[in-house]
């Protein structure tokens, strides 16, 4: 079945079709159902499946592959892959909006089979360029834990709000008023629901957020470590600290370190992300919002990979956009 054909059986345009069936646009969800259905019941993706997968590159595109959970999750990515007989090339963006346009003009060279990214921003103009090179690349691609804004690619994310949330709660329910955030930027979907997910805890247990606790950083370990030192001479310390993400949890404690101050009697610490240099080497037992890392890998490149499935719940807008939930680990 071609999409001429399939814009016969459906009445909509073969623009539309061509959205659905690459996942580069916004369609409604009736129009998606109507689409998927007719290509569904005419072959199409046999025929793509045969065609478009046919070679054996998939592209790698991650922000900082000094952060280990995007080692755990290429980790995942290859354990699927390599079971396909797939090759997976794999580039660092270093968080930077030109880096990422780089990386992406060379994966458009390379004829990949579909491409995975972890894009630096999903909002503004960058959010904007981003989707229009993803949408160029014309292969399938799939994103991991962050967003491409009002898109319609696949993705495999993570439940950033509810885990911010109970971390949050934990640290409240152990009597912690005062706590400060080291949140990641707010121009990503991990930076602003993290954030989201705090202040909704303060505000269940009826606790004003103050704006001097907040302090934003970019998810590296340098930014961990000069906002905990600006935290630091803010004068009085804050009960507990919530860092973002494990490499800001890490900074963070350096900076801790370094003042002497002892985490778990003069300041409690909790991460997103566990870190085992923390855990296992500095012995520091602090509470942490652990991540499904290699799942999630697992099933971004499950979902590039297979063949498409019709989505069963009425909430999916368009696509596979997967939310995983994460597990509260603490130590008492």
């Amino acid at each position: 079945m071609t999409l001429k054909e399939i814009s016969e059986k459906t009445g909509f345009s073969i623009t539309t079709i061509s959205r659905v069936m690459n996942r580069t646009g916004y369609v409604n969800e009736e129009t998606y159902r109507k689409v998927m259905q007719a290509a569904e019941e005419g072959g199409y993706f046999q025929k793509k499946k045969n065609t478009v997968l046919n070679n054996n590159i998939v592209g790698v595109i991650v922000p900082d592959l000094s952060n280990p959970f995007f080692g755990a999750v290429i980790k995942g990515i290859k354990e699927v892959t390599e079971t396909m007989h797939k090759e997976v090339v794999v580039m660092d963006t270093s968080e930077d909006f030109n880096q990422e346009k780089r990386a992406l003009a060379l994966m458009q060279s390379m004829k990949l089979c579909g491409l995975i990214i972890t894009p630096i921003s999903d909002c503004g103009q960058g959010g904007y360029e981003i989707e229009k090179m993803l949408t160029d690349l014309n292969v399938p691609v799939v994103l991991v834990d962050r967003d491409v804004k009002n898109s319609a690619f696949d993705g495999v994310f993570i439940n950033n709000t509810q885990g911010a949330f109970e971390i949050t709660s934990y640290l409240i329910q152990k009597g912690y008023s005062r706590i400060a955030i080291i949140s990641g930027p707010r121009y990503s979907k991990p930076g602003r629901e993290r954030l989201k997910g705090y202040k909704n805890a303060l505000e269940k247990y009826g606790m004003t957020p103050d704006e001097k606790l907040f302090f934003e950083g970019d998810f590296s370990l340098e930014s961990g470590y000069a906002l905990a030192e600006k935290m630091m001479l803010q004068g009085e310390l804050p009960q507990a600290v919530f860092c973002c993400n494990n490499l800001m949890t890490m900074g963070c404690v350096k900076v801790l370190a370094a003042h002497k101050v002892k985490i778990g009697k003069d300041i409690q610490v909790a991460g997103f992300d566990k870190l085992d240099l923390i855990d296992q080497v500095m012995d520091l037992k602090i509470a942490t919002v652990d991540r499904p890392t290699v799942e999630m890998g697992r099933a971004a490149a499950e979902i590039l990979l297979q063949k498409p499935k019709l989505p069963e719940s009425s909430v999916i807008r368009s696509g596979i956009r997967m939310d995983l939930m994460p597990k509260l680990s603490v130590y008492e």
